[in-house]
């Protein structure tokens, strides 16, 4: 595996510094996650979302599963002096540390890259934020929701004219985790290049701009909001979603809408469209956008989805299905190129997770090293191995309650 051999310190909870810490450690990169003495991680208590049970048996959760699985995990009282020389000892002799705690903890808990930085000078520190490490409200809380108000994006599904709608599972927490595990292989291309370690930062409303750069730099380049996309009115008809017969949807994606307008009225079998006056070019087609969404509403509503799929195929259109995500789970295209992975869990049974997104044709990743694991499994190996203690002194550390 590509990450072979590197070392990640993980202080941290929720999703931003789980994911990013998960996604290393699926390219093969030792990840110690460090939870605190009162329960560690609030994820593994999550119980619902959405409305939707989350608990699982024998006191698992979806999100400590999903989130951190492939790691080890230690628990420490980092509010103890000897609570943080275990981590500066870690440190030394690891590669990265990630933390995604509120603007200050770091600095009052000891935990800073300058001070790690001394017990290790080719440190990666990596930080995930919230808004940014500057500005007035830099030292907010952050978590999922804030990102995406901040962002911009909840206005985009309906809308100024409607309230603001959340979007995604956890959309900010995993665009941001993602960017950060980028970051952090960037930054260890880095030090072997240039010898060096550093300390790197982003936060969700990096992130989240980052994700909707076009709309963003649209309203930048013109001062004007950036148009919300009602599927009645889109201004070019060919780019828009539809309902089949059965009830399912099909998304159209023809953005040179000039280009595949012969063909698709060919598909539809609707001839008469091609060169009528008011939809014969793109801009007729813009202008009368209503008109021609509300026949070809009646057009799709006539076939299945199955049936559509074989009359804009032999066009060599562009089109998908819309899935849900129970349709998701079952469409051929993710089931072939195991996009979602299925282990046998040793508590569990069989589950089914999403699997890595990059294919290394070399150095394969693994979708799954290990179930996600339980709170301060691996406390004394992790101390004894690589933190250099002798079980005496581990003794003494459990009757100290720095460690349990």
């Amino acid at each position: 595996m590509i990450l072979e051999g590197i070392r990640m310190i993980e202080w941290s909870s929720w999703q931003v510094g789980p994911i990013a810490g998960r996604l290393l450690a699926s390219m093969g990169a030792e990840v110690i996650k460090i939870e605190d003495m009162k329960g560690g991680d609030p994820a593994r208590a999550m119980q619902r979302v959405w409305g939707v049970g989350t608990r699982l048996s024998n006191d698992h959760s979806i999100h400590h599963e999903l989130y951190n699985h492939s790691k080890k995990c230690i628990c420490i009282d980092l509010n103890k002096t000897e609570g943080r020389e275990i981590v500066y000892r870690l440190v030394s002799k690891s590669d990265i540390f990630i933390q995604n705690l509120r603007l200050g903890v770091a600095e009052r808990m000891g935990m800073t890259y300058d001070i790690l930085r001394q017990h290790n000078p080719k440190l990666i520190y990596a930080n995930g934020r919230g808004l940014g490490p500057k500005g007035p409200d830099a030292h907010l809380a952050s978590m999922n929701e804030v990102g995406l108000a901040r962002s911009g994006i909840m206005f985009t599904p309906l809308g100024d004219s409607n309230p603001p709608t959340p979007v995604g599972g956890g959309l900010a927490d995993q665009v941001t985790a993602i960017v950060l595990a980028f970051g952090l292989v960037s930054a260890l291309l880095a030090r072997e290049r240039l010898g060096i370690g550093q300390e790197i930062t982003t936060s969700q409303l990096a992130a989240m701009i980052t994700l909707n750069e076009l709309p963003v730099a649209v309203t930048g380049f013109t001062n004007l909001k950036f148009p919300n996309r009602d599927r009645t009115c889109a201004n070019n008809p060919l780019w828009n979603s539809y309902k089949c017969k059965e009830g399912r949807w099909i998304m159209l994606a023809h953005l040179q809408s000039d280009r595949y307008w012969t063909a698709f009225c060919t598909a539809i079998e609707r001839p008469d469209l091609e060169h009528h006056p008011l939809f014969d070019n793109m801009v007729k087609r813009e202008k009368n956008c209503r008109e021609l969404i509300r026949i070809l509403d009646e057009v799709f509503l006539r076939r299945t989805y199955a049936d559509w799929r074989g009359l804009l195929e032999k066009q060599r259109l562009i089109y998908t299905s819309v899935n849900d995500f129970n349709q998701l789970l079952e469409d051929p295209q993710v089931t072939a190129n195991d996009y979602v992975t299925e282990y046998e869990h040793p508590v569990l049974g069989k589950i089914r997770l999403p699997s890595f997104p990059v294919r290394f044709h070399q150095t394969p990743a693994v979708d799954v090293r290990s179930p996600a694991p339980v709170y301060g499994q691996h406390t004394e190996d992790v101390l004894i191995e690589i933190g250099g203690y002798t079980w005496d002194e581990l003794t003494k550390l459990k009757e100290k309650e720095v460690i349990p």
